[in-house]
């Protein structure tokens, strides 16, 4: 005999004696009504960079109150649901600075997120932000091999989901220490995701979870020479694992085979919304099948709760857009290389070395945006300028180091981290490749001041690894000024009396 408890309404639980023999009911559909599989869905966000709602922006642009209209939809239209966002969600655009991240913290919460997973843009403003916003959010946090101020933060969570037991694990890029520097690196401690995983899986594998999902801040890349992103070596490396929720990289990937996993990665700016449709196994532990897709948010209207969720932010960051800073009589061009012929790191480097003492700049042009003649410079067409949280630092080199870090510059010349040499004109050979000669009068071995942003730094992501070495040696005595690159063009923009300069050829090639 089998025996079975079921619950039937109204009335008290009942047993229900089965005489079982094959043909009359059986064990075996009493088996297969055990296993009924079950359908639920995942639904991904990443890389929204805080694009909630802008004022100057074309209205059919993507935005995150558009992309709630169709996490509403989606969710209700699903038997049940997980929504994770991951990451670099907070930083990106004006809202995002003039807010410090609480724009995105709140509508995570307003949205009912399942989980958040951090990006590397996390950590632009500071880890005592990112902990606060931490606290904040309404929403779980998953990151396991990020430590904050000497706390690990949770590495996964168990998901009952339609019936289903759905393991969440978050990860973020084992890369963040090439990204930042003190200050900014002050307080956080990262492994590889490869690393926490191999901690964590034999113990969430005993658990039995009928599917386990990855959602990290790395993505899929054919090539990765600089190991930014695990994900196929993850993929390879746990096969136990199911779906793989990517983000970093700003590709949207509709669903693809990676491994034994399901890959899928939602885009950036909030432009899509991915939906990955799975069916379980709830006996076996395993899917059936997983089907996915991306679903475009640009044409839909904005929802009027989320957009009420944020109303007294809004209000005051559209006048904060919009409020002139100075007229500039004649443009400033982004176009051209720094430092030989960029209009628009002239202009920065200038305002640095003005307000640092700083004789050599290195700097970049930053974004494409260009300032036309005749139109006040607002801070929403600074920030375009000037998107990212850079502090600037002062180094004592010599001309040798000087020449050294041009050197390394020029190696990645065709790359948009690449920081032209400014206060000092250089000979450079006609394939851009050796610096002949810095042209100035100083005596060998004396120290002058240059000037770096916090990204170069920390070496660009890995691709300044001399300038990294450089700058911990004692002798440099590098410093942080805390002084942030906007906040000093800003000011120059307003206080000084010749803010645009002629542009100058610091860099000359051979003929």
């Amino acid at each position: 005999m089998t025996t079975i408890f079921c619950k039937t309404a109204p009335g008290p639980w009942r047993l229900i004696g089965i005489l079982g023999i094959l043909g009359i009911l059986g064990v075996t559909a009493v088996e297969a009504l055990a296993a009924a599989p079950v359908e639920l869905t995942i639904l991904q966000t990443t890389d929204i960079h805080a694009h909630v709602i802008d004022s100057l922006a074309d209205s059919r642009q993507p935005d995150w109150l558009k992309l709630a209209t169709v996490i509403r939809r989606e969710r209700a239209a699903a038997a049940a649901s997980l929504l994770i966002d991951c990451g670099d969600t907070i930083q990106g655009t004006l809202a995002g600075v003039y807010t410090r991240g609480e724009i995105s913290a709140r509508l995570l919460s307003h949205l009912d997120y399942d989980a958040w997973v951090p990006g590397n843009h996390e950590l632009d403003f500071g880890t005592r932000r990112l902990a606060e916003l931490i606290e904040q959010v309404q929403v779980p946090v998953l990151n396991g091999n990020l430590t904050l101020h000497g706390k690990r933060l949770r590495a996964w969570r168990m998901y009952n989901c339609g019936g289903a037991r759905v393991a969440v694990i978050g990860m973020n890029s084992g890369y963040l220490k090439n990204w930042f520097r003190a200050p900014h690196a002050d307080g956080f401690e990262v492994t590889t995701a490869a690393a926490a995983l191999e901690l964590l899986m034999p113990k969430l594998s005993s658990l039995e979870p009928d599917l386990i999902v990855l959602a990290l801040h790395q993505g899929l890349l054919a090539s990765d020479p600089r190991g930014v992103n695990e994900v196929n070596d993850l993929a390879t490396r746990f096969p136990e694992i199911d779906i793989i929720l990517g983000g970093h990289t700003h590709r949207g990937v509709a669903g693809m085979r990676r491994g034994r996993a399901w890959y899928a990665q939602a885009g950036s700016a909030a432009e899509y919304l991915a939906r990955i449709d799975v069916l379980v196994d709830t006996e076996q532990h395993r899917p059936l099948t997983i089907k996915s897709r991306l679903i475009p948010c640009a044409g839909e209207p904005r929802d009027a709760e989320a957009q009420q969720a944020v109303a007294d932010l809004i209000g005051p960051l559209t006048a904060l857009a919009a409020s002139p800073i100075r007229q500039l009589p004649e443009a400033v061009s982004s176009y051209g290389r720094p430092g030989s012929g960029c209009a628009m790191s002239e202009l920065y480097c200038r305002a640095i070395a003005a307000r640092t003492g700083a004789r050599v700049v290195f700097q970049g042009r930053l974004s494409r945006t260009s300032w036309p003649a005749g139109v006040p410079v607002t801070e929403q067409l600074l920030y375009d300028a000037i998107p990212y949280e850079n502090m600037i630092g002062i180094a004592m080199l010599t001309a040798a180091e000087i020449t050294m870090v041009l050197t390394e510059q020029l190696g990645n010349r065709q790359s948009y981290v690449f920081n032209g040499i400014w206060g000092v004109k250089a000979q450079v050979s006609d394939d851009w490749r050796t610096v002949r000669e810095l042209q100035w009068a100083t005596p060998a071995g004396t120290r002058v001041p240059v000037a770096f942003h916090s990204y170069a730094a920390a070496g660009g992501g890995g691709r300044f690894p001399k300038l990294r070495a450089l700058l911990a040696t004692p002798a440099v005595q590098y410093r942080t000024t805390g002084l942030m690159t906007r906040d000093i063009v800003r000011d120059h923009l307003r206080d000084s009396p010749e803010p645009v300069a002629p542009t100058v050829d610091w860099v000359i090639r051979e003929q």
